[in-house]
């Protein structure tokens, strides 16, 4: 296992990620708030904790894997993921996935003043932030929304106090519903789960998807993404590239693999490879 690092992070800013740090924010206690668009994956999260801070991230699209204590957590869109002040993290060697991220840390050593508030109610939060009953947790319709204001607010630094209200009532609103986590799947897209498992070896068309769960391929597509957090065509794609690699890892060659897989040629192969996994399977084969 590496080593953890102490990770704080810095101020960063390009299309796709947003970094802001107490020096743009002015929050008590806020320590960091950021926005994430990845669209193909990037590197694996190293080993790391954040000192002191609890660290929450809203995944609003996509998927992404994070692992504690040697746990793997497979988050999907509408889940919430929270990691308790100095806990190791990472995303155990699993690139992070195409997905979109709004994350911030709470500095548990404020409690004065925390997001504005006075002292009482700001402990009573922290203590709240302990003792939620899982780690995942299940956003609120009103989350997404709440979540990107409040970040929009911070970039824009509309008003501190602005922002740090709509931090304090997400805060709230997620430490009242903490029942629990995953909303079960529909009968009908679990069966269309299964059927892509069994028939990963054949080009796998949305039409018969569609049909397998008696509704339209536009009604199928909203129903598969609004329960599984991502587009059947992404995990299609993200299975097959799962599969992919333990197909590689057995020692089957690039180009079998990729026939295997029912992708046309292997440049397509490599190309949706290298999206997914965040090398090309010819850099993956050289890692073994």
């Amino acid at each position: 296992m590496d080593t953890p690092i102490a990770m704080t992070d810095s101020y960063y800013f390009s299309k796709d990620r947003i970094v802001l740090t107490q020096a743009q924010l002015r929050i008590p206690g806020l320590a960091m708030f950021g926005r994430h668009t990845i669209k193909s994956a990037i590197s694996p999260l190293s080993t790391h904790y954040h000192p002191h801070c609890f660290e929450v991230t809203f995944v609003l699209k996509g998927t992404v894997t994070f692992s504690v204590d040697g746990t793997d957590y497979h988050l999907k869109g509408g889940d919430i993921f929270l990691t308790f002040p100095d806990e190791v993290h990472s995303t155990n060697l699993n690139p992070v996935s195409i997905s979109k991220l709004i994350w911030f840390q709470i500095d548990s050593c404020v409690t004065d003043h925390l997001l504005f508030l006075d002292k009482a109610t700001g402990t009573l939060l922290q203590k709240q932030l302990y003792s939620l009953p899982s780690r995942i947790l299940s956003m609120s319709s009103a989350m997404p929304q709440l979540a990107e204001e409040a970040f929009e607010h911070a970039l824009h630094q509309t008003s501190p106090r602005l922002t740090a209200s709509y931090l304090a009532l997400i805060l709230q609103l997620l430490t009242n519903s903490a029942a629990d986590t995953h909303t079960p799947l529909t009968l009908d897209i679990q069966q269309s789960l299964d059927y892509i498992s069994c028939h990963l070896t054949e080009q796998i068309s949305l039409d018969e998807l569609a049909a397998l769960c008696h509704l339209s391929v536009s009604a199928y597509k909203q129903k598969f993404k609004l329960q599984t957090g991502i587009t059947p065509r992404n995990y299609i794609n993200m299975k097959k590239i799962e599969l992919a690699k333990q197909l590689l890892d057995s020692g089957c060659a690039i180009t079998d693999t990729a026939m295997r897989l029912g992708f046309n040629t292997s440049n397509y192969f490599s190309t949706v490879f290298k999206k997914y996994a965040f090398q090309t399977p010819s850099e993956y084969v050289r890692r073994l």
